[in-house]
């Protein structure tokens, strides 16, 4: 009983852990002809909710919150056959741009 409990306090852990909210990250927004990306740690994310980043070019530095999504729910329709690897699905939660500081 008590590897039972285990199990499963493991087993809530990673679940609700894995939905966890990303705040204020700074990311660069990537556009291309498959979609909508946020790049940060060099690995880009797809956007589910584009329509947030309207107004937002290529290569935009951003400070965004967002939180992972399994898939999303009116996915972007890519127009080309290019295949851009990403590593998860996010929902944009709020945003403000930023410059970058020369150093």
């Amino acid at each position: 009983m008590k590897k039972l409990s285990i199990i499963l306090g493991i087993g809530a852990a990673l679940t609700f852990g894995a939905c966890k909210k990303e705040k204020n990250v700074s990311s660069e927004v990537i556009r291309d002809c498959t979609g909508t990306y946020l790049r940060l740690d060099e690995k880009d994310y797809k956007v589910c909710n584009i329509d947030i980043l309207e107004g937002y070019e290529s290569e935009t530095n951003i400070i965004a919150t967002f939180k992972k999504t399994n898939n999303c729910d009116d996915p972007e329709v890519a127009v080309c056959l290019l295949y851009h690897p990403f590593e998860h699905y996010i929902k944009i939660q709020s945003i403000q741009e930023f410059e970058l500081q020369a150093k």
